[in-house]
Order: structure tokens, then C-alpha cells, then sequence
């Protein structure tokens, strides 16, 4: 503990606390947000006190091959003072340089490591950086912030003419090493001699408190261990299917486990590239299906686990970005013969098949072949799987197949913006709950259109990005977002990759708070499944997700006109419609009462509004010869 005189100020509640340490000298820098203040502690120093698995039994593992203890009686002391709540950390490579950013004030600090002086203060528009590094590469310096989810580099715009000298007096940096020279032992780091590491364990039963059943500190070898009895396919954890909210599996054991891709891990869809499946290698990593390493030297390629691809290997499909990381000295290109070429050297080279024309892709080094050793070097042909393209039947009207019942709402894990700034996750909502809307205001929800929590479905996720604020929003393929460009809700299924959306965002707290509008672009848009299906229902017929402006409902025609047999009866908007057709109800539940024990049909359509759903469904849709939907 820091038992400096620093200023007490409160914390922002929480957030990165970073830890960099600098090899050279062994010393490890810590940020101490909650005194405003960076550590530096001697990593050498310190006596072992106690091991730590009875104490701390969550974070322990049965087995003997973890280790976990504590030491105590470690030198430290403070290294910079009245540092504005202190995020994220990072060493020039040099390690002369300590550079470490404030979460409350966006400033990111420079100090000098041997003085502790501080050398320069550059200034940033962001209030929540967290994890800060300096890339080996480019000595260029990274950071990312929490309230717009980006990730950000700072780039020198001048070269720097008068590089600062150093603040330590020549003559003690001298007298330093001399000492260092002459004494057996020498440091300026103060040490507490008179402290004893405290040696007695508290109560071993609080070992017990321990999750035994889900997994988490198992005692047979194969669930946890990599070194006794270790059998892969052996693995209990690799089983485990129960991922929902109340299941009793701790996912914490899942990474104990050796387990990085794993079913019941959240965002594996986002683990590798857009279409990518993972593959667990167990203690090691993961593999994806859509990562290859070529080497520009040999023409090699292989997978990341090693394993040799040849071109016949390989067949492209619609919609997945394959990437191929270049190795060796020659820059690499992909050719479609429809689009630009893209060319990357020393880095990954990213295929994406989004052009129906595209029949096959080849790789070679640029400007054509090239010759290795006298031998013409190999390019890579591979085709295109013409069967994974989006079906796109001729004729006035496409065919779609009718909605389904997942397909009208939200997954449970989607957000909601709720008064006084407080967000809520779509699985935990409730009649009467207010929520935001487009115009910015907040309506209470009067129902649920569709309510089904167990269901598992599959959701469209679109990538949104603005010029520094970074969402996602995954919805059924019918519902309903707006467009800002053309003033209009379209289905899901209709979007593509730069379409834009409009974003909601809180500026303060509280209800009546201001709310920025801001216009995003889609950037990659993929099938992921969740569990949970919801479609809140209010008064306007509009709520904001995951800070996205959408409708409540879906689209239950497909070209905007109403169809009988195959006679244009009207030509019609799909918000306007679905709107419409809720009014009677809409009016009934928020005028006169909200029905909190709102009941559903089994398929989790609300009861009161199972029969305009069924009246719309109806009213649009009918059956060809070959029982082929139209909307």
C-alpha cells in the first residue's frame, strides 16, 4: 500500500489501471489510480510470505503444477505524483521514456525514467483511456479509449530538431555507478528492513468456497492441467453446452481450461475475420478456417497451424474475408479481375468476395510473376463457390422465404438507453420501462411484440463506425433500422456494407439530456447466432438499440407494395404499415393501462398483437405455384 501524502481525490468509479516493466532494471511501474500517483516497485525485492491458494480460491486451481502466492516486504516508492487519475502506461524502447495517460483529463504524460521528471504533456480529446503501447515496428504510440471503443495512434507531425536533454546531474549519474562499482550491494530504493513477511494462512475453508461442479477447480488432470494426464479430447470443458444467463459454468474456467474458442466464450463470431470459424488448440490458442501464412520468398502457404494448403484446397466463398499473411521480402497482390487489386509485404493481405462477377481470385507477386532462383515463382488460383452468393432469382418481384418467428426482434444481450444516462440489456426489460426513441425523448414500453428468452436464433451484426464513435447492432433480417440519407426504415436484409445509419448519443446524464445525432457508416455486416429474441414495443413506433435509431417492428413486405396473386394492389411504406396495423392496441395499452403480466402465444407472440401480425402476414404474402413466397 502507498502511504504517500497524496490527495485522496475520487476516482471516476473505475477503469484501466495500468502495469508496464522495464526488463533492463527489473522495476515494475503501476498506476494507482485511486491515490493519483504511478509506483515503481523492485521486482527482485520482497520475501515470500504465504501461498495464496487458500486465500484466494477463486483465482486458484487444485493442482499442485499452479502456483500462486504471496509475497510481502516489497521496496516501492512513488515515481510521479498528482497524476489525474492514471490509466494506461508504456516504455519507449529504449526505456529512458515512461509515457502514461490520464483517464479524467485525456493528457498523456512523458517522463523521463531516471530523474522522474516530466519531460512533455500532449493533449488528446478523449476522457477514457485505457491500455496504452508502443508498436516495436514503428516506435509509434497506441492507445485505446472506452466511451467511443477505438483504437487510436499518435503520429509526430514535425521531426523533432531539439531533442531534450536529460534532467539527471552527469556527476551523480557518476557517482552512481562508482558506487555500483565499488559496493556489493547498492540501491537507491528504500527498503523497510524491519518488516516480516506475515507466514500464517487464514482459514483453509475458505478453499471451499470454490465453484467445484462448474468445472473451475476440477481435480481430475484433464480439465485443468497441461502437464499431468493432459488428454485433449479428454478435456471435460470441451462439452459444456450450457451458456445461458443462469447456467452454473463459470467461463473463468474455460480459459483456466486451456479453452480460447469455446461455444459458451462471448463474441466468437468476432474471434476471427468476418465469416471466420475458430478451432480451439487447447493450452496453445485457436486456429481459423479463413487465416493462411504465404510465404513471398518460396510461394509456400500454410495454415496457422502449419499444415500445408495447396490452391484445390481452398474455395472461396460470398461474404468472408479470408486473410493471408505475407511473409519474406516480396509484396504479394489478389487479383479478381473485377475489382482494384490489393497488395500487401510483411503484413496480412485481406480477400473479401462481395462481387457476384468474381469467379476466381489469384495471388502473385506484383507487377506479375516473378522468377526465384532461375524457377518461375507459383501463384494461387482459387474459386469461387458461385453457390454461397445471395440468391438473386429474375423476375419483377425476388422470392424470400416468410418470416419466421425468430426473425422479428432484438437478441437479449442488445442495449437499451434508459433515463439518467443508465443503459439495460434488452433480456432484462420490462412493461413500463421508458426508453429512448429517435426523436431523443423517452417512451414507457407498452409490450412486447415477440418475447421468447430461451429461443436461440440467428441475427444479422452490422459493424458501425463514425469518425470516432465504434458500434454494432445485430437484429432479425426483417427488423426495421432507419436510414438518415433517405429518411426511411428498411429491413435489415437490405443493408449493405457502406449504407449509412443514425446513432443517438447521451451528452450528460438525466432525462431531457442532450443527445448528438450522428451519422455512421456500416463497415462489415455477418450471421451470428444469440440467444434471446425481444421486440419492445412503444408509442412511437421507434427505439434506439445499442445506440442505432430502429423500429419496433419488421418488414412484412418485400419491394414496398402490397401483392394479390400477382396484381399490384398499393404501393406502401413498411414502417407506416406495421405502425398502422398496431394502432387500435397501441392506443388501448397507452392510454389506459400497461399489462404487466402481458401473456404470449408459444411461439412468444404477444396476445395482443398476434392478431394484426397474422392479419399483415396475410394481407401480404401469397403463394405461387411453386410455394414460393412474395412480399
Amino acid at each position: 500500500n502507498d502511504d504517500s501524502d497524496d490527495d485522496d481525490d475520487d476516482d471516476d468509479g473505475g477503469g484501466h489501471a495500468g502495469m508496464v516493466v522495464a526488463a533492463s532494471t527489473r522495476k515494475l511501474y503501476v498506476a494507482n489510480p485511486g491515490r493519483n500517483n504511478i509506483l515503481v516497485i523492485d521486482m527482485d525485492s520482497g520475501t515470500f510470505a504465504r501461498t495464496a491458494r487458500e486465500e484466494y480460491p477463486i483465482f486458484s486451481n487444485r493442482l499442485p503444477s499452479f502456483e500462486y502466492s504471496i509475497w510481502e516486504c516489497v521496496s516501492n516508492q512513488v515515481f510521479a505524483s498528482s497524476v489525474p487519475s492514471p490509466s494506461g502506461m508504456a516504455l519507449s524502447e529504449d526505456e529512458e521514456r515512461l509515457f502514461v495517460a490520464s483517464r479524467t483529463t485525456g493528457d498523456i504524460y512523458v517522463y523521463e525514467v531516471a530523474s522522474g521528471a516530466l519531460l512533455e504533456t500532449m493533449e488528446t480529446e478523449f476522457r477514457s483511456i485505457g491500455g496504452m503501447a508502443l508498436s516495436p515496428r514503428t516506435n509509434r504510440l497506441f492507445f485505446v479509449d472506452e466511451d467511443t471503443n477505438t483504437l487510436n495512434r499518435v503520429t509526430p507531425t514535425r521531426s523533432c530538431r531539439n531533442p531534450m536533454s536529460s534532467r539527471v546531474n552527469p556527476y551523480f549519474a557518476d557517482a552512481v555507478q562508482q558506487a555500483e562499482n565499488d559496493l556489493a550491494f547498492f540501491s537507491l530504493n528504500p527498503s523497510d528492513y524491519t518488516c516480516q513477511a506475515n507466514p500464517i494462512v487464514p482459514d483453509e475453508a475458505l478453499f471451499d468456497q470454490v465453484h467445484v461442479d462448474t468445472g473451475y477447480a476440477d481435480d481430475n488432470p484433464n480439465v485443468q492441467s497441461n502437464m499431468t494426464g493432459m488428454d485433449a479430447d479428454a478435456a471435460l470443458l470441451a462439452d459444456r453446452t450450457d451458456c445461458g444467463y443462469t447456467s452454473d459454468l463459470n467461463f473463468d474456467a474455460l480459459l483456466l481450461g486451456g479453452y480460447f474458442c469455446h461455444v459458451c466464450l462471448p463474441e466468437q463470431d468476432l474471434t476471427c475475420d468476418a465469416g471466420g470459424i475458430c478451432e480451439n488448440v487447447q493450452w496453445e490458442g485457436y486456429t481459423c478456417d479463413n487465416e493462411f501464412v504465404l510465404d513471398s520468398d518460396s510461394g509456400s502457404m500454410v495454415r496457422t497451424n502449419g499444415e500445408v494448403v495447396m490452391e484445390d484446397d481452398l474455395l472461396l466463398k460470398y461474404g468472408v474475408t479470408y486473410r493471408f499473411t505475407v511473409v519474406g521480402d516480396r509484396t504479394l497482390c489478389a487479383y479478381d479481375g473485377v475489382n482494384d487489386s490489393v497488395c500487401a509485404k510483411s503484413g496480412p493481405l485481406l480477400v473479401t468476395i462481395e462481387d457476384t462477377d468474381v469467379e476466381r481470385v489469384q495471388i502473385l507477386p506484383d507487377g506479375g510473376n516473378a522468377w526465384i532462383d532461375g524457377t518461375e515463382w507459383i501463384s494461387y488460383v482459387f474459386n469461387v463457390d458461385s453457390s454461397s452468393f445471395p440468391n438473386n432469382n429474375s423476375g419483377a418481384t425476388p422470392l424470400v422465404p416468410p418470416i419466421s418467428i425468430a426473425d422479428l426482434c432484438f437478441p437479449g444481450r442488445a442495449q437499451v438507453q434508459l433515463p439518467g444516462g443508465r443503459t439495460m440489456a434488452m433480456h432484462n426489460l420490462t412493461v413500463g420501462d421508458k426508453v429512448m426513441v429517435q426523436d431523443g425523448t423517452y417512451e414507457p414500453v407498452h409490450s412486447f411484440g415477440h418475447y421468447a428468452p430461451n429461443v436461440q436464433a440467428e441475427y444479422l451484426r452490422l459493424q458501425i463506425y463514425g469518425k470516432k464513435e465504434k458500434e454494432f447492432l445485430e437484429l432479425s433480417a426483417s427488423h426495421m433500422v432507419f436510414l438518415p440519407l433517405r429518411q426511411t426504415f428498411v429491413p435489415a436484409r437490405k443493408l449493405r456494407v457502406g449504407d449509412s445509419l443514425l446513432l443517438l448519443l447521451l451528452q450528460r446524464d438525466g432525462d431531457g439530456g442532450e443527445e448528438e445525432e450522428v451519422v455512421a457508416t456500416i463497415q462489415s455486416i455477418h450471421t451470428v447466432s444469440r440467444r434471446g429474441a425481444f421486440a419492445p414495443f412503444t408509442k412511437s413506433g421507434t427505439i434506439v438499440v445499442n445506440h442505432v435509431v430502429a423500429s419496433n417492428y419488421v418488414a412484412y413486405n418485400y419491394n414496398g407494395w402490397l401483392l394479390f396473386g400477382n396484381n399490384t394492389l398499393l404501393s406502401v411504406d413498411d414502417q407506416f404499415l406495421a405502425h398502422s396495423y398496431a394502432t387500435l392496441v397501441r392506443y388501448c395499452l397507452s392510454a389506459f393501462f400497461y399489462d404487466t403480466e402481458e401473456t404470449y402465444t408459444k411461439e412468444g407472440i404477444s396476445n395482443w398483437y398476434a392478431l394484426p401480425h397474422q392479419l399483415l402476414l396475410t394481407m401480404t404474402m401469397t403463394t405461387n405455384n411453386n410455394n414460393n413466397y412474395y412480399y
